[in-house]
Formats: structure tokens, sequence, C-alpha cells
């Protein structure tokens, strides 16, 4: 299920909200200085943060480390705690994708 219109709020200088929209089942939350924000914006990771926001089970925010953007299938350096595992945990990581 993709989210559609989510927005970007700054919290403070290193962390931004994607607010709960939609069928988004918390907020989204993004660790990412001025810098780093038009790139994050200028590809479709912020769309995977929302949209694992929505996963069942999930336990507080969707988040995005500074270093995200768009691999092939979700956002690379994002993480989430879902119920069922009690803990944080990585949903994707970086295998051969050719930035950093």
């Amino acid at each position: 299920m993709a989210v559609e219109g989510y927005r970007l709020e700054r919290i403070d200088d290193y962390r931004w909200r994607v607010p709960k929209t939609g069928p988004m089942l918390t907020d989204g939350l993004v660790f990412a200085d001025d810098e780093l924000i038009p790139h994050i914006k200028g590809d479709k990771c912020l769309q995977q943060v929302a949209n694992v926001a929505c996963l069942p089970g999930i336990q507080g925010p969707s988040i995005a480390m500074p270093d995200i953007h768009w691999g092939s299938r979700r956002a690379v350096w994002a993480t989430t705690s879902t119920a069922a595992c009690g803990c944080s945990a990585p949903i994707s990581r970086p295998t051969s994708c050719g930035r950093g």
C-alpha cells in the first residue's frame, strides 16, 4: 500500500518528521541536515519511510538514518520496530548498492 500526500516537517536541526497520514500507523522520523534533505526529497526513500509506517504491529516511528537512499525495493538504511520482534531492526541494508 503506497501512502500518498505525505509531507516532511522539521523538528530541529537534524530531525524531520513524516507525520502520520492515511494508512500510516505512526510517524516517520528522518535524521538529516539541511545539506542532505534536498537529496532525500529527490528520490523515493521518503515514500518508503511512509510505507513502513503502515506495517502491522509497528512500535514507534519508522526511522531513516542520514545516509538513506532508494534501494531496489525499499529505502536503504531505514529501521523499524514491530510488536512481533520487540526490537529495532534494519529493514534494509546496503549490499553492493554502489553508494558510499
